[in-house]
């Protein structure tokens, strides 16, 4: 029997202590704050613990809560996302994951959620957990550009940073340029508030970049550039201004990218440019099983970059 405590007092620095010693170096109290705690257009966070009889600690795992929507689509939806999800060493193949699907479904029922969702990668055995459950599979990848990148500097974007003072007066037509990209997809929905505290309040070095008609949002870190948005208004316009973001990370920075998509056609094409990949899912799932709605991601693919989650 496992003992379930959800939302519990005081106990942000265990389940930090917990999520590092699963997932080497996931963060510090910042990242905890930011991914838990900030404000966001639905609900708050929830936390769950789960503990033995015996009141040892076995596992846990957060949902944080997001709304999706489509100009096609005439009202936004409420959707849980399985988030921090973690298992101590000498608690796994005890059950614990499936615990805590069930409990996620739970909670995302009780705050009359569309959907519950998670982001999993292939090497990942939780996707199948998902996936008999009821998950639906969407698929995604992470992917990493190399120096063998098809970047040669003939014909590239000049690329301009946007002083750290002037990034404010860029925002709104940042999320036009965005929210223009995602039409007739499903897409997280952003006010000006909500897309400025995902993107740019970020404990990181974030960076505005432009160049011609075109933004990406990057974050540096010590090895890498994460890259968390790039507009772009066409395959070959995307192709282009992927290759001048990686010849310029390499040049200027001598660091890769990192980047995230949900969308089939932009992981192929950076496979085709000797991107690396590492395949995944996005899973969802139907809380309320009352009438099949699972259909919406078939009918519209849904658009996530790296920058959408957490």
């Amino acid at each position: 029997m496992l003992n379930i405590d959800i939302n519990p007092a005081n106990y942000e620095n265990q389940y930090l202590d917990s999520l590092n010693e699963c997932f080497n170096g996931w963060g510090v109290m910042a990242d905890y704050d930011w991914v838990f705690k900030r404000e966001a257009e639905s609900y708050s966070s929830d936390i769950m613990i789960l503990k033995s009889e015996e009141d040892l600690l076995l596992a846990g795992s957060g949902l944080t809560y997001r709304k999706i929507t489509s100009n096609l689509l005439k009202e936004k939806l409420d959707v849980g996302i399985m988030t921090g999800s973690w298992t101590l060493p000498t608690a796994r193949g005890k059950g614990c994951f499936t615990e805590i699907i069930n409990i996620s479904v739970d909670l995302a029922k009780q705050k009359k959620c569309e959907y519950l969702t998670a982001f999993v990668t292939k090497s990942n055995a939780s996707y199948r957990r998902l996936e008999s459950a009821g998950a639906k599979l969407v698929e995604s990848a992470y992917l990493f550009s190399s120096s063998k990148v098809d970047s040669s500097p003939k014909n590239l974007a000049a690329i301009e940073i946007v002083e750290q003072s002037e990034i404010e007066k860029h925002i709104e037509s940042l999320l036009k340029k965005r929210n223009d990209m995602m039409e007739g997809k499903l897409a997280y929905h952003y006010n000006i508030e909500s897309f400025t505290n995902q993107y740019f309040n970020r404990k990181g070095d974030i960076q505005l970049l432009k160049f011609g008609r075109q933004y990406a949002v990057i974050e540096e870190t010590s090895d890498k550039i994460k890259l968390h948005l790039l507009t772009y208004s066409s395959l070959d316009e995307f192709q282009f201004s992927m290759q001048s973001l990686a010849h310029w990370a390499l040049l200027k920075k001598n660091k890769g990218i990192i980047y995230f998509s949900t969308q089939k056609r932009i992981i192929d094409s950076c496979e085709k440019m000797n991107f690396e990949s590492v395949e995944g899912f996005y899973t969802v799932m139907q809380p309320n099983k009352k009438e099949d709605k699972l259909n919406l991601f078939d009918k519209y693919s849904i658009d996530i970059q790296m920058g959408d989650k957490m």
